[in-house]
């Protein structure tokens, strides 16, 4: 089995989109539309993205105004890594990024941080000082 996606509900899509591509870099690769649902497909650093407006019959609340990394169960987030966390966040921070949880070691070895993202979700950035083996 191998890891493919993260799917992304998004009332703005085209804002959703302008965000990851803005803050992360992410590069789109496929616009498609499925069920009359419109879907954007990035490439976040290798892994797939997909954001997706809400279909008329999806009934789905609003957001609730994330201020904190854990208020709810199920996907808390996903992470990303990067080489240099505090050069990231400062660049992430002038393009307008909001941060839940500013820089801090996690453990010894291992640098993060979490930021919000256009959903009221929640993206980690990971600073590691060897790759995790497994």
């Amino acid at each position: 089995m191998k890891f493919d996606h993260v799917h992304v509900k998004c009332r703005d899509l085209e804002k959703a989109v302008e965000y990851y591509q803005r803050i992360f870099g992410a590069k789109v690769f496929a616009r498609q539309v499925t069920r009359e649902i419109p879907m954007v497909r990035l490439n976040l650093g290798g892994i797939i993205l997909n954001l997706s407006g809400i279909g008329k019959e999806e009934n789905l609340p609003e957001p609730k105004v994330r201020e904190k990394t854990w208020e709810r169960r199920g996907l808390g987030h996903f992470g990303v890594v990067v080489e240099d966390l505090e050069k990231t966040v400062g660049e992430m921070k002038r393009k307008g990024a909001e941060f839940l949880v500013e820089p801090r070691e996690h453990r010894p070895g291992t640098l993060i941080a979490f930021v919000k993202g256009p959903e009221e979700d929640v993206i980690e950035i990971i600073q590691r000082d060897k790759p995790l083996v497994f």
